[in-house]
């Protein structure tokens, strides 16, 4: 799921602030976008900047569930 940072959230957007990150995190709020779900190749991933808590991402799948029933 990508992630944006524009100064309003996107519709159905999904905040990540540093505290929904259980170690690392990232230095702005952003926003994971469920509609704009995609695979990535591994090659594409330069470093891991943190991990997102359990329930943030609990959140997000809801989330994609939700659309992908509509």
């Amino acid at each position: 799921m990508p992630s944006s940072r524009t100064g309003r959230a996107p519709a159905e957007s999904i905040e990540l602030k540093a505290n929904d990150f259980q170690e690392g995190g990232l230095k702005i709020t952003s926003y994971a976008r469920p509609r704009k779900v995609f695979t990535a190749d591994l090659n594409l991933i330069l470093y891991k900047i943190g991990r997102v808590k359990k329930e943030k991402i609990k959140e997000a799948e809801d989330a994609v569930c939700r659309i992908m029933k509509e």
